[in-house]
């Protein structure tokens, strides 16, 4: 449908139906006072998306409000602005790091894969933080990460239990060793099912020794295997569909903005040029190197 029908279906018949149901995509007031009302009101999440995304036991999908705000009340406290700052010392050795591979490339004539390279760079920064272990990808030659392509199979399967959710259902009856064969991004999300389910299952094992030792690196599972939390809540589902949910919002997303960041500076070298002289909107900054 061109955007002059999209005008005039919505001009004629009101605001236009979210495709789908949860996402507004025209001015829609419903969205705004239902689905995704304001703290005074109470509504219901979408029960399917959890399912879709593989996190039904996630902060972002549960469906009873007493029980959301019991998890927003621990969860959020894993990310104080002392928590993120204190990320820096391990950030910056990654981005120079980044810096060399990148001009190594340049030099060396070789084509990158820009998700799979700023994924590199996510991954070593979200294991980190997520697990307390990090995943050094960015050492390894043609940049492989596979925990970017387990997220990008995540997201894939998300969008395949919405809009095809038939075959989505069929696949959940195959052997796995068919799917693998079918779908290879579904397998894949399989594999981040284990990896992740393996991490949880090690966190509440730990989670004595972790109170014992202040000093040790913080976590995300430090927040649901607190004793605040109720111990119905401190189960492997639950740690591995929230930890999922950061990896998937920390490697796949944030790599994906940084890749269509720089295709932008690239193409448009202007922009470029005026972010690395800064002294032309702030006088006291000097240039950027």
């Amino acid at each position: 449908m061109s955007c002059c029908s999209v005008y005039v279906v919505a001009v004629m018949g009101g605001p236009i139906v979210r495709v789908p149901r949860d996402e507004p995509y025209v001015n829609d007031p419903y969205f705004y006072e239902q689905i995704n009302a304001g703290h005074g009101q109470k509504c219901e999440p979408d029960k399917h998306i959890g399912i879709r995304a593989g996190t039904k036991y996630a902060l972002n999908v549960t469906q009873d409000h007493d029980v959301h705000h019991q998890h927003r009340g621990y969860i959020p406290s894993l990310f104080p602005k002392e928590s993120i700052t204190e990320l820096g010392p391990s950030i910056h050795p990654k981005v120079n790091t980044e810096v060399a591979k990148l001009k190594e490339a340049h030099h060396n004539g070789e084509v990158i894969v820009s998700t799979q390279f700023f994924g590199a760079l996510t991954t070593g920064i979200m294991t980190l933080f997520a697990h307390g272990q990090r995943f050094e990808e960015l050492e390894k030659p043609g940049f492989p990460c596979p925990l970017q392509q387990h997220m990008n199979a995540l997201v894939q399967t998300i969008y395949m239990g919405e809009y095809l959710p038939v075959v989505s259902a069929a696949f959940q009856l195959l052997p796995e060793t068919i799917l693998r064969r079918l779908a290879p991004s579904v397998a894949s999300f399989l594999d981040l099912n284990r990896i992740l389910t393996v991490r949880a299952i090690v966190a509440i094992k730990d989670k004595d020794a972790r109170r014992n030792h202040p000093d040790k690196h913080g976590t995300l599972f430090d927040a649901p295997t607190d004793p605040k939390a109720p111990a119905h809540e401190q189960t492997f589902e639950r740690l591995r569909d929230e930890s999922k949910l950061v990896l998937l919002a920390g490697v796949h997303t944030t790599a994906r903005s940084l890749t269509a960041i720089m295709c932008l500076l690239v193409s448009y070298p202007d922009i470029l040029a005026n972010h690395k002289q800064p002294s032309s909107i702030n006088p006291s900054a000097g240039p950027v190197s």
